[in-house]
């Protein structure tokens, strides 16, 4: 980071405290459901789909539990990271007049995305213990191209704002 960018303590607001809470109200739905249904879990389930929405990886009962301990770090990584605003890259100069602006719409992005991830994560797990009892082994023929234009819309959307008020 070449430039010195101002350090601003920004109070969060009432939207982005929601998403942080929604967040983990999110995983812990999930990780409840998932230890909740341990127990009935075969020994081999499925773990990863291809593109065409095939099961093409399977492993251990205890591999549904990878999503939610990645989900929790992912969580727990942009929450904190949210704090620190001014230590992200951005492709607009920050200066002293946008600074405020620029910080906000970036957390947001990052609390935005902390939900979409969340929601991703939840249902791949919701679907995997879905799959396994119904023996579909199916994610859903439309879950990569929504969850692709999930986080690319969103991301262009905030670059869009980025954009708009660089000044």
């Amino acid at each position: 980071m070449s430039e010195k960018r101002p350090v601003l303590k920004l109070r969060y607001s009432f939207l982005e405290k929601a998403s942080i809470v929604l967040s983990a109200i999110l995983f812990i739905i999930n990780f409840i459901v998932v230890i909740f249904y341990w127990n009935k879990l075969p020994s081999i389930i499925p773990t990863h789909y291809d593109a065409a929405d095939n099961v093409n990886g399977t492993g251990a009962r205890g591999s549904i539990l990878i999503l939610p301990i990645i989900n929790l770090a992912i969580l727990l990584m942009l929450t904190i990271l949210s704090k620190f605003p001014h230590l992200y890259n951005y492709s607009v100069n920050i200066t002293k007049e946008n600074a405020q602006y620029q910080y906000k719409n970036a957390r947001s992005l990052m609390l935005v995305m902390n939900v979409e991830i969340t929601i991703c994560f939840s249902y791949i797990s919701l679907r995997t213990l879905y799959s396994i009892f119904t023996k579909t082994n199916s994610l859903g023929v439309l879950f990569l191209p929504i969850f692709l234009l999930l986080i690319l819309g969103t991301t262009a959307y905030f670059m869009w704002k980025m954009y708009r008020n660089k000044e």
